[in-house]
């Protein structure tokens, strides 16, 4: 009885109306993802999303929605998709929680309803499909069998995956990865192992990185004393040229904290005026550290922001290709962030002819028409809501300016979800990770990767 005098008058909803209406708001925002809490809230935070669109707090850059594709194929496509999606998001719940027999339960119950192929539909709507849904189960279920180490079940489901290369083609490399470790580690099946390596590396679907984790793993097994009878076939994989990078070492004094867990902080001289500010000691970041260490250079600007720095100005620089007209289907609703081929090899075949024409002018710019691209795009379009962009990375116009000079952007032109920290700057190509960007004065960036070793010094 407190209880209902707490929460005061009710209204409890039909579930048949209401699914007709939740069912509505999926298809008005089939972009936008649908978590756990987003379904038991009935679609409120699209609502919400409408409100503040309605209010001018919220604005989405300017581009022209066009749907020629037919996604669903009738009202019991929609159905099986929403009901894949509700599979989805209790596998992940159960998941989440620790409770991987239910999890495992889950699984075996949605395999059964595994769909045919939708080859038709371009990649990037793929994954609006009922088959994308359960491959993307299939693929928790590897981990949930891992869990519960039935490894060779969980082989026998990362080949079924690899066989079919319709659906979640990006988890591919993972997927290798994950089918080479289980025979190499947990089964002891070094020979199919290594066929594991060269299947993987010789696929085209695979990503640059994943590759990379191939190769080192195959480097790994090479260098291995029980490996010493397969260094013949090892010999005779697919291999990887990896450019080095140069490194530099920072050294840094380590604060003390208790237990020695978690992040490690540094101690900084503040630098700071007078007697008191000359005696000053800060505690900071080891990206912090990073930071302060090329200020000494002579580099008086420095953002740490992972690959956000080098995603803003290839947005800002190609910001009317991101959101071209003409293309189908990549902006299906008024409220999208991106185009929906952006993460797929799908954005540089659909924009290729004007992607190469912008590279070839950022390359040949002066200083002067670099600034001026930047500032037509940044006076025009600050503030609208765009995945790529991140309004208080720089803290001025004029900074970002600043940055842009020594960058030509060839940033994830053709495979920006695989190469977010790989730019090409007017000295050659250089791959990142963590990464701080840097200016000094006479305006050649300098960027730097970093690797925390302070627990092992």
């Amino acid at each position: 009885p407190w209880a209902k005098q707490l929460a005061g008058s009710c209204v409890r909803l039909c579930r048949a109306p209401r699914a007709v209406f939740s069912r509505i708001l999926l298809l008005f925002s089939l972009t936008d993802s649908m978590d756990e809490e987003e379904m038991a809230a009935g679609g409120q935070s699209q609502l919400f999303t409408i409100l503040l669109v309605n209010s001018g707090r919220l604005t989405f850059p300017d581009y022209t929605v066009k749907r020629t594709a037919k996604v669903f194929q009738d009202r019991e496509d929609l159905i099986r998709y929403e009901a894949s999606m509700r599979s989805l998001q209790e596998v992940i719940s159960a998941m989440q929680l620790g409770q991987w027999e239910e999890a495992l339960e889950l699984y075996t119950t949605a395999k059964s309803a595994w769909l045919d192929h939708q080859e038709e539909l371009p990649v990037f709507l793929r994954s609006f499909t009922t088959g994308w849904a359960y491959t993307r189960i299939l693929s928790r279920g590897v981990e949930i069998l891992q869990r519960l180490r039935q490894y060779e079940e969980a082989v026998k489901e990362l080949r079924s995956l690899l066989l079919q290369t319709v659906y979640c083609p990006d988890s591919r490399g993972r997927w290798w990865d994950r089918l080479t470790l289980n025979l190499h580690q947990h089964l002891k099946k070094p020979e199919e192992a290594i066929c594991a390596i060269r299947d993987g590396l010789s696929d085209t679907l695979v990503r640059t990185g994943h590759k990379l984790a191939l190769h080192q793993r195959a480097v790994r097994m090479k260098e291995s004393a029980s490996f010493k009878k397969y260094y013949l076939q090892l010999r005779n994989l697919p291999s990887i040229h990896v450019q080095d990078v140069k490194h530099v070492t920072i050294r840094g004094q380590l604060f003390p904290h208790e237990g020695g867990m978690g992040k490690s902080r540094f101690l900084l001289p503040a630098n700071g005026e007078g007697e008191e500010g000359a005696d000053a000691t800060l505690i900071c970041s080891v990206e912090e550290l990073s930071l302060a260490h090329y200020s000494q250079q002579g580099f008086d600007q420095g953002i740490h922001g992972e690959g956000s720095t080098f995603s803003m100005l290839f947005a800002l620089l190609l910001w009317d290709i991101i959101f071209m007209d003409g293309i189908p289907d990549v902006f299906r609703n008024p409220f999208q962030t991106c185009p929906l081929d952006f993460y797929t090899d799908c954005f540089y075949e659909n924009r290729k002819e004007a992607i190469d024409s912008r590279v070839q002018l950022l390359i040949e710019a002066s200083v002067e028409t670099l600034h001026s691209m930047l500032e037509d795009v940044w006076t025009s379009q600050e503030g609208k809501v765009c995945s790529l962009v991140s309004w208080e990375r720089f803290s001025s116009l004029q900074q970002a300016q600043v940055f842009t000079l020594t960058l030509v952007c060839e940033v994830g032109v053709w495979n920006h979800r695989d190469r977010t920290s790989e730019v090409l700057c007017r000295d050659g190509r250089i791959s990142l990770k963590n990464n701080h960007l840097s200016s000094p004065p006479n305006n050649q960036a300098f960027m730097v990767q970093w690797q925390d070793r302070s627990h092992r010094e």
